[in-house]
């Protein structure tokens, strides 16, 4: 019995060690997945933080810094979005230089043409017209060059396109007064403010905010700035797929009651009645009709000098070679905005 009972003592005590050890392994793991997580959410911030201060250079060097220090599939995520940030930075690179040349171009024909006009105006020969414009054109092109030479060198590629694609600044204060229904969330006023950039800086533009953020809103909110702040009352021509022309008709009738707008759809003499009676007469401020109605009445919509062209679920649009995209192509317009919810590495 003495033995027997030494044996079960040894043996309690064998397993009250284990199940210490146990505790102790088990609670070691906790702390350590506590601390992984904190880690991995105090990294996460800092990402985010940088991705809000555009600091892109910053975001990249924590990038790589994650990619160095794990393994296995998360390790490929993140070599995988460096490599997207590379790729995005030398297109920004790329539309930058683009961008230069086309707003240089714009300001040297605009030179031109105004030089033209003084000289008509002073009643000089059309041979001294031609010289006089391209005299002030060749001034124009050696200020733009010496200015390129001279301009600071900015080594973000990032920060080079916002300069020079948004170089004109306006703040939107408020949403416009003709905004009714509701109020603007602050990522819409973020977008309106955005595309006023694109606006100000005639610049086009693509609206890529995920599903059910509000982009109809967004585009309502726009037409309205522009004609209670900037004058414009259109025409602009918003092009829907026919899935979606209720809820765009809904929408504009609350929340720009005051607009004129006409919904171009219906039979073709619906249509041909339509066009003739309000369309060519230019009684309305915002027109909108199907990808259908703009290639089947082309020759008709096209005459028509659009100050806005707005195309909704333009991932329609990837196809260059489409009969939509020649279509569109010759159609007139001062400004561009296409609308997706489709991720921009998709389309």
């Amino acid at each position: 019995m003495q033995w027997r009972k030494k044996l079960l003592e040894s043996h309690w005590s064998i397993r009250d060690s284990r199940t210490t050890r146990n505790r102790g392994v088990a609670k070691y793991h906790e702390r350590m997945l506590r601390e992984f997580s904190k880690r991995k959410d105090d990294d996460r911030n800092k990402r985010m933080e940088a991705l809000k201060n555009n600091d892109v250079e910053r975001y990249r060097e924590m990038l790589l810094e994650q990619q160095t220090s794990i393994s296995g599939d998360a390790s490929e995520r993140y070599a995988v979005l460096s490599s997207f940030l590379s790729q995005t930075e030398e297109y920004l690179h790329k539309l930058g230089g683009k961008i230069t040349a086309t707003k240089n171009q714009q300001e040297v024909e605009e030179a031109a043409n105004a030089a033209a006009a003084a000289a008509r105006l002073q009643g000089l020969s059309e041979e001294e017209v031609r010289a006089a414009a391209a005299c002030t054109s060749e001034e124009v092109m050696i200020r733009n060059r010496f200015m390129e030479m001279n301009a600071p060198r900015d080594s973000s590629s990032v920060n080079k396109y916002y300069n020079l694609a948004h170089a004109v600044n306006e703040r939107v204060i408020r949403q416009p007064s003709m905004l009714r229904t509701g109020t603007l969330r602050d990522y819409q006023l973020v977008g309106l403010q955005w595309m006023l950039s694109l606006y100000n800086n005639k610049l086009n533009g693509i609206l890529a905010d995920e599903m059910g953020l509000g982009k109809t809103v967004q585009v309502m909110a726009l037409i309205a700035y522009l004609m209670e702040f900037k004058g414009n009352y259109g025409p602009h021509l918003i092009i829907v797929p026919n899935a979606v022309l209720v809820n765009w008709k809904s929408e504009l009738h609350s929340w720009l009651p005051s607009v004129s707008c006409i919904y171009y759809v219906g039979g073709k003499d619906q249509r041909a009645k339509l066009f003739s009676q309000e369309v060519s007469a230019m009684k309305f401020n915002v027109l909108v009709t199907t990808y259908e109605f703009i290639m089947y009445d082309r020759t008709k919509l096209s005459k028509l000098d659009w100050k806005y062209i707005i195309i909704d679920e333009a991932q329609r649009m990837k196809d260059r070679e489409s009969v939509l995209a020649r279509d569109l192509d010759r159609y007139r317009c001062q400004r561009r905005l296409l609308l997706t919810g489709t991720p921009l590495q998709v389309c």
